[in-house]
């Protein structure tokens, strides 16, 4: 059998890699609140969600989320959006993907949660020029009573638009938006 012998500058450049990687996970902020539950498409079966809020958008940051939308439309509240990280959604055995928006608001009903992320876009939807390319955006909200559980919606190829009343307008790609069932809020 023959042996490796590794080189001196090889194994301090695999030390190094290891000890960047350590450093980044190192630098990763912790959730200030975790949730999971499970989204029901239209056709196949229920996939685990689990979303992980780092921090809560401030109300400043949804005014100038809204004044991007007013004055550039879809692709200026995408662009603006690009700058912000909430935290991260990832469904099970899948990447996650950044929460670039994650709002919270006290209702009768309980906490009502709002969270917007650019939606990944497939190369089979690029390259051919599907009308989904200008549904750039998911969004997920959900209501949770005091026990920390509840249920809402998710729809992962939205518009996010203004009416002619300058409200706030999601359109989705299909007929209606995703059910989000057994939302719970993770100790």
């Amino acid at each position: 059998m023959k042996r490796i012998h590794l080189r001196p500058v090889a194994v301090l450049a695999i030390a190094w890699i290891a000890l960047a990687a350590l450093a980044v996970i190192a630098q990763e902020p912790k959730p200030i609140e975790k949730f999971s539950g499970y989204a029901v498409p239209w056709t196949g079966g229920p996939q685990r969600i689990n979303m992980d809020v780092y921090r809560w958008t401030t109300d400043e940051e949804r005014l100038a989320l809204r004044k991007a939308l007013e004055e550039g439309g879809t692709e200026g509240l995408l662009q603006a959006i690009r700058k912000m990280n909430a935290g991260y959604v990832r469904f099970t055995n899948t990447l996650r993907y950044t929460l670039n928006f994650a709002f919270v608001t006290e209702t009768d009903k309980g906490r009502v949660i709002k969270m917007v992320t650019e939606r990944p876009i497939a190369i089979g939807e690029e390259l051919s020029g599907s009308r989904s390319l200008n549904y750039q955006f998911g969004v997920i909200e959900f209501t949770l009573n005091e026990k920390g559980k509840g249920e809402g919606t998710i729809t992962g190829t939205a518009k996010i638009s203004l009416d002619e009343k300058g409200e706030i307008k999601i359109e989705t790609v299909s007929t209606k938006p995703n059910q989000l069932i057994n939302v719970s809020k993770l100790k």
